[in-house]
């Protein structure tokens, strides 16, 4: 995994404690990730997903090349 995993798209992203562990291990440790989708649960609130989004931008990334988008 850690060597040959590039993309990744989470859909229906509820932002829970778990889902977040989750998404901050793939992006520190998978170390070829060029994309990270996350796309939110039509029921997460706005403010939710702000908090979701500066979390995980800021983690430590084990992939120079890594870019993680966020969608509703």
């Amino acid at each position: 995994m850690r060597s040959s995993l590039n993309v990744i798209e989470c859909v229906d992203f509820e932002g829970d404690f778990a889902e977040i562990e989750m998404a901050e291990y793939f992006i520190k440790n998978a170390l070829v990730l060029e994309k990270m989708a996350i796309r939110f649960g039509r029921a997460v609130p706005h403010n939710s997903q702000e908090r979701v989004a500066k979390r995980l931008s800021g983690c430590q990334m084990g992939s120079e090349a890594c870019r993680i988008t966020f969608s509703p």
